[in-house]
């Protein structure tokens, strides 16, 4: 790079090692300022040379392959003279992968600018906007490090990409938050807003089921609102939007010259007649995507029958009309407006928003999804047994990410979002993940899971572990049938060794009044038939002395049937 032209450029370089806490949306948007100033430092010392060289040749690009090569050529050369890279450098965990793109990103758009392809004022807006990106992602990586030293990636794509955890000197979590948020979007004030909504629901419900049978039209129609919203997790949308109009497989719909059809996008409070069906609604929200939500079967079973009595007066209201009349209009011809909806909000739900019970719906569905496969999860750990600790681990961590990401789906569908990371990043409560950790499993409650923080920052798979060989099921898995025999010999020591270390620990028995002796089975590996015929009869005697000594224990005793089971199918398939 040809540092000589670069003399006189002011000093105005990103401090990778500045003090978390300080990082501010003010400073990020100064970092911005910096970037481009120096972007337009270098746009004037190199414009004059680029367009001289370049700037003809636009006119023979006919087509936009062609257009797009000489973007990349000119970036090829503006790379060895022009300096803006410690804007864009990211650490990220990517290795400066990130950065180099933003890097590049930067440079086209600084060619476009130059050629005439886009404004002066849009380049500098969007080169102002990927150095913000930059130094987010900087400051994240930076206050994450600690965070990704305990957790694997796996687990933490599946929190939102700005938290932060603090913790104390002894490892112990003290704070869960969030890098670079302003007080509305903090993620510490939303769960703080979320424990409130938990902690109030089944009154916040009670107002609005009295409300639901009001005979003041305008409370009903509200109330109706808000149950659909608390129900379904909906938007609130009392004005029409606009967006894209896309097919139900959210591909976008073209016009006959190829461009995007704009569509009226609806939500709770401007849902029209056609979008409802009995107990059902179907329309196109925000991003043009479908929504689809089922209600009345959860806190608000009246919430069926008030919204065919709304429906039927919309239809009396919608004769004649070209188009299908909107629900939710008061008898004066006033539609419900976001500002009625706020206020209701405002006055009988003590100032909670329509968003943070969408934001509720989505915690619950991650919530629900988790404890429906939790039963699942134990069982396909349960036949695992026969891995080596190494791979049982790794194969238990695999299970529990996929069934994590599997409820992260679930809410996603729920929400009716494009993708899952819109889901992750505001729309769940990261307790509940943290929880589900740490803890081997979901809580009993979503109370519990959301208004307990986790002790300990920690992906605990012995616990899974610890859970599934308590677990109750008819007999222990057996390895699958496609094993080779020679590795089912070679596991079998290992398999009976950890069923007699369950018969102790889980039923609280000891094996034996004497101390425990070297098992003769560990011959077994050496083919050594003695010691495999003593082992046997060891093996019974032990089972039997057990038997006898709890048989008053029930719950003992039936676990050690189910043991049983297992130890003679694995003994018989040897001859034992």
């Amino acid at each position: 790079m040809n540092r000589t032209l670069l003399a006189h450029k002011p000093p105005m370089r990103m401090n990778k090692t500045r003090v978390l806490k300080a990082s501010t949306h003010e400073e990020m948007k100064r970092h911005g300022e910096e970037a481009g100033a120096a972007f337009m430092y270098e746009w004037r010392r190199v414009e004059g040379e680029v367009y001289e060289r370049y700037r003809g040749r636009v006119e023979e690009m006919g087509t936009r392959e062609e257009m797009n090569g000489l973007v990349k050529e000119v970036r090829g050369y503006l790379e060895g003279v022009v300096d803006i890279g410690d804007y864009y450098n990211t650490e990220l965990g990517d290795g400066g992968e990130k950065g180099l793109k933003l890097e590049r990103g930067v440079l086209d758009l600084m060619v476009k600018g130059i050629l005439g392809l886009s404004t002066r004022e849009s380049v500098l807006e969007s080169v102002k906007s990927k150095a913000m990106d930059a130094y987010r992602m900087n400051v994240i990586g930076e206050g994450q490090s600690h965070i990704r030293g305990r957790l694997p990636e796996g687990v933490m794509k599946y929190l939102p990409s700005n938290i932060m955890i603090e913790l104390d000197p002894y490892g112990k979590i003290k704070e869960v938050a969030d890098i670079l948020g302003n007080e509305e979007r903090d993620l510490r004030h939303k769960m703080d807003t979320m424990r409130r909504i938990v902690k109030c629901y089944n009154e916040f419900v009670t107002r609005v089921k009295v409300d639901m049978i009001s005979s003041d039209k305008k409370t009903q129609m509200l109330a109706a609102i808000t149950a659909l919203i608390i129900e379904t997790g909906i938007r609130p949308a009392a004005d029409l939007g606009k967006s894209p109009l896309k097919d139900k497989e959210g591909k976008f719909i073209l016009d006959e010259e190829g461009g995007k059809i704009m569509v009226e996008t609806f939500g709770a409070a401007s849902l029209r007649l056609d979008h409802l069906s009995v107990g059902f609604l179907e329309f196109q929200g925000k991003a043009g995507t479908w929504n689809k939500a089922s209600f009345g079967d959860g806190d608000f079973t009246l919430l069926v029958a008030t919204m065919e009595e709304i429906a039927a007066e919309a239809e009396m209201r919608g004769k004649g009309l070209s188009v299908p009349p909107f629900l939710f209009v008061l008898p004066d011809g006033e539609r419900v407006s976001k500002s009625m909806l706020e206020h209701y909000f405002n006055t009988r739900l003590g100032g909670v928003s329509p968003t943070d019970f969408r934001k509720l719906k989505g915690t619950r569905v991650v919530f629900e999804s988790l404890r429906a496969r939790q039963k699942k999860l134990l069982e396909k750990i349960k036949s695992f047994y026969y891995f080596s600790v190494d791979d049982l681990k790794k194969r238990v961590a695999e299970e529990v990410i996929e069934t994590i990401e599997a409820a992260l789906k679930d809410a996603q569908v729920a929400l009716n979002h494009e993708d899952v990371a819109t889901t992750i990043g505001a729309y769940v409560n990261p307790m509940v993940v943290l929880n589900y950790i740490e803890k081997g499993g979901v809580q009993e409650t979503l109370e519990e899971a959301v208004l307990t923080q986790p002790s300990e920052l920690i992906f605990n798979i012995d616990a899974f572990i610890s859970k599934a060989s308590n677990h109750k099921t008819a007999k222990l898995l057996n390895p699958p049938r496609n094993t080779p025999r020679n590795i089912k010999r070679a596991h079998l020591l290992e398999i009976i060794q950890n069923l007699e270390e369950e018969l102790d620990v889980s039923s609280g028995i000891l094996s034996s009044p004497t101390p425990k002796t070297a098992h003769p089975t560990r011959n077994i590996g050496a083919r050594n038939k003695w010691a495999r015929n003593i082992g046997a009869r060891n093996i019974g005697a032990r089972n039997k002395w057990a038997r006898n000594k709890w048989a008053r224990n029930k719950w003992a005793a039936e676990e050690i049937a189910d043991l049983d089971d297992a130890l003679e199918a694995l003994e018989d398939e040897f001859g034992v």
